[in-house]
């Protein structure tokens, strides 16, 4: 009986924490970043998914102009 019980806890416990990671891990939300150029440190989130028909708006905050950058990405296999 003691036997049962346990696992039953066990297997419970396993199911609450691969919920909880899957929710704080699922590919939907935006990835958060952080990036430290010289002195200043600027914080933003990154879309991980977009189901519009037109470009997905990517928008950094940085004051100075002169930093550029790129974006790369490929489309998740499917049929």
């Amino acid at each position: 009986m003691v036997k049962k019980v346990l696992i039953w806890a066990l297997a419970f416990v396993i199911t609450a924490l691969a919920a909880i990671y899957q929710r704080k891990t699922g590919p939907t939300y935006p990835k958060s970043y952080s990036i430290m150029i010289g002195t200043e440190t600027y914080k933003g989130s990154l879309l991980r998914s977009h189901a519009g028909v037109k470009e997905c708006l990517l928008e950094v905050p940085v004051d100075d102009k002169g930093i550029t950058g790129y974006i790369h990405y490929k489309r998740f296999k499917n049929k």
